[in-house]
């Protein structure tokens, strides 16, 4: 395996070659006598592409050849790319960026064509990157210091110097991930840090440090564990978080899961969520991109970026947060209930249901055309019908879990993961 000080000097190397001459070619840069799946390589690979695509697109007179690159060029030029199909995400994201900042501003539909299978995952990512484009470009206001918040105090030990920032590796309606380098302890860290448009949201800031509080008080191996809090020299908060080396739930759905496998993940995922509700914590926000897969195989529930404290669940002023597909009723409007242990039940129950077939339960062309689905309580095809191999009993499952009557449901993730273990028997 190669390490962090390989992908800072190929990186840099990389750079250096662009601002100093004509386009490097990126194979050239990659480290050799290493395997082509080696994580460290491949993690090499898509900076490097990122960083070409930014060369490529704004510099002026050093195209290669007589147009801007796309994905299709360099998964053309560089084999172990994989497929277009397959491209990671980020790689689509910074393919959308550029071309916004530097060059043919593409509308979002120019993306449906070319990651139609993909499109439920792409769209509200790119739609994601105009919103930060949008906020990059706002007149820039003089700093002030921010808010206090009402009920948290920052208590931020984590010196922003002993990081070295990275690659950015993920994106949310809050916050932005990046694999780092700590230095005092040698090791490649996860930051997630909140955005700057929310930093002088009292309730923002709030929400991000109980985040990060709530998933500190919770010690189990199958939960992504955070290491602390922090403050940017500019005043932008931050947590440390394990970095995960694999991919996530919503990434290995493109590919048929057998049932066994899918039983297995979500059992997995009951028992970490189990911990978390016995500890009056209740994630809100289930969905196979927070379903995260390491290179030994091992699941971990991440971003509990919208989680709720279940004694006070009902006290929040009521918004519809979430993931479309995978949202309960109570979500989208209080009249159907509390949200509680069962609220996660619904979405592990639509995890589940959308590893076994392939698509999520409600779809729909807009965000309004699925939450209207769910509103009408009219329940999804079932997953024998989708898929003639999963027995009876594994779809009667899926869609007790997704009942719009709450109370219809498992109600909690114990009883959820003994009917698990029941069904793989």
């Amino acid at each position: 395996m190669t390490d962090v000080k390989s992908l800072a000097k190929c990186v840099d190397g990389f750079e250096a070659a662009w601002r100093n001459g004509s386009p490097p070619k990126i194979a050239d840069f990659l480290p050799a006598n290493v395997e082509s799946n080696d994580e460290c390589r491949r993690a090499i690979l898509h900076e490097l592409v990122c960083i070409d695509l930014e060369y490529c697109w704004q510099k002026v007179g050093r195209k290669r050849g007589t147009r801007q690159w796309t994905l299709e060029d360099y998964v053309r030029e560089l084999p172990e790319l994989g497929l277009l199909s397959e491209i990671p995400l980020t790689l689509i994201a910074e393919e959308f960026r550029v071309r916004h900042r530097f060059g043919d501003r593409p509308i979002v539909d120019a993306f449906r064509s070319r990651f139609a299978d993909r499109w439920m995952e792409c769209e509200p990512m790119l739609l994601q990157v105009l919103a930060e484009l949008n906020e990059e470009s706002q007149p820039a206001v003089a700093a002030q210091p921010p808010p206090q918040t009402s009920s948290l105090s920052l208590d931020a030990p984590v010196p922003y110097q002993d990081f070295v920032v990275r690659q950015m590796i993920g994106s949310g309606r809050m916050g932005k991930v990046y694999r780092a380098w700590q230095r005092s302890l040698e090791r490649e860290v996860a930051i997630k840090f909140l955005r700057k448009s929310f930093l002088h949201d009292a309730d923002a800031i709030e929400r991000f440090i109980r985040e990060a509080r709530i998933v500190a008080q919770l010690r189990h191996p199958n939960i992504l564990a955070v290491h602390g809090l922090g403050r940017t020299p500019y005043g932008g908060y931050f947590m440390v978080l394990d970095l995960v080396k694999g991919h996530d739930l919503a990434t290995a759905a493109r590919q048929p899961i057998t049932m066994q496998q899918a039983i297995e993940w979500i059992t997995t995922a009951a028992d970490a969520l189990a911990h978390a509700h016995q500890r009056g914590i209740i994630h809100c926000d289930l969905k196979p991109a927070n379903l995260l897969l390491d290179n030994d195989g091992r699941l971990l529930v991440a971003d509990f970026g919208l989680a709720r404290t279940w004694n006070t669940a009902g006290t929040h002023p009521h918004e519809v947060a979430g993931t479309a597909p995978f949202m309960a009723p109570e979500q989208i409007e209080p009249s159907f209930g509390s949200i509680g242990p069962w609220t996660d039940v619904y979405a592990l129950g639509a995890v589940l249901y959308t590893l076994l077939t392939g698509r999520p339960p409600y779809e729909g062309r807009t965000l309004a055309d699925i939450l209207a689905q769910i509103m009408a309580a009219r329940m999804p095809p079932d997953v024998d019908e989708l898929r003639p191999d999963v027995p009876r009993e594994v779809a009667d499952l899926c869609l007790r879990c997704l009942q719009t009557d709450a109370a219809s449901r498992y109600q909690g993730m114990q009883q959820l993961k003994i009917a698990l273990e029941i069904v793989s028997i």
